[in-house]
């Protein structure tokens, strides 16, 4: 998990959506934890983007706030 934090770190913060090594794995913008895309019943579509969550507050705080979490 440190090398993929080190890679989303390297990203502008607007990329929540990258993919980490697996393809199916995205970073939480809230907690910054690794969450897999399949299954996932956290997701949330802003801007056109989908955001990938690791547990329902994660989600919540996003909704919420979503300003906060994309622009620092």
């Amino acid at each position: 998990v440190t090398d993929a934090l080190d890679e989303f770190n390297s990203f502008n913060r607007e990329d929540y959506v990258y993919r980490l090594r697996s393809g199916s794995e995205f970073i939480d913008p809230v907690c910054k934890m690794a969450v897999n895309a399949g299954g996932n019943k956290q997701a949330v579509t802003q801007k056109g983007r989908k955001y990938y969550f690791c547990r329902k507050k994660c989600r919540e705080l996003f909704i919420k706030d979503h300003a906060k979490y994309l622009n620092g």
